[in-house]
C-alpha cells in the first residue's frame, strides 16, 4: 500500500499545482487612448464678416475650440460657435458671442458619437475694424 501511494504522490501535486494557478485574476489588455486631433482653422475676419469651417469627428469625444491668435488687435472680440455640419448648414449647438484671444468654446459628442461638425467665426456686434487675421485650434478625437 505504501508503493501505491508513493507512486501517485507526484501525479497529486501535479494536479494541486495546476489547480492552484488557475486562481490568478484574468488579464486585461488596455487598449492605447486615441490621441487627440488637432485642427487649425484661420482666415481674416471682417467687419460684419463670418466664416464656417466643417470638419469631422470619428468617435465619442471631448471637442473644444481655442482662439489662439487675433491680430492685429487681439483685444477684439469675436464670436465663435460650435455646431453640426449637414453638408450646408452648421447647426449651432454651443456658442460665445463674446470670445478673446484665448477663450475656449468646448462641448462634447458623447450623445452624437462620430459625424460631420463645424466651427464659425463671426463678427457679433459689427465692431470688427480694421479686419482680423484669427487662428482657432480645434481639438477632438
Amino acid at each position: 500500500m505504501h508503493r501505491k501511494f508513493v507512486r501517485l504522490f507526484p501525479l497529486v501535486a501535479l494536479l494541486l499545482a495546476a489547480t492552484t494557478c488557475g486562481n490568478d485574476p484574468p488579464t486585461t489588455i488596455t487598449p492605447d487612448p486615441t490621441p487627440d486631433i488637432m485642427e487649425s482653422f484661420s482666415d481674416v475676419l471682417s467687419l460684419n464678416g463670418a466664416a464656417v469651417f466643417p470638419f469631422v469627428v470619428t468617435g465619442p469625444s471631448q471637442m473644444t475650440a481655442q482662439l489662439v491668435s487675433l491680430t492685429p488687435n487681439q483685444e477684439k472680440i469675436i464670436g465663435m460657435s460650435l455646431g453640426t455640419w449637414n453638408g450646408s448648414i452648421c447647426q449651432i449647438v454651443l456658442d460665445n458671442p463674446a470670445t478673446k484671444q484665448g477663450d475656449v468654446v468646448q462641448g462634447a459628442t458623447q450623445l452624437i458619437g462620430a459625424g460631420n461638425f463645424c466651427l464659425r467665426v463671426y463678427d457679433p456686434n459689427g465692431s470688427i475694424d480694421p479686419a482680423q487675421l484669427y487662428v482657432v485650434i480645434v481639438t477632438h478625437r
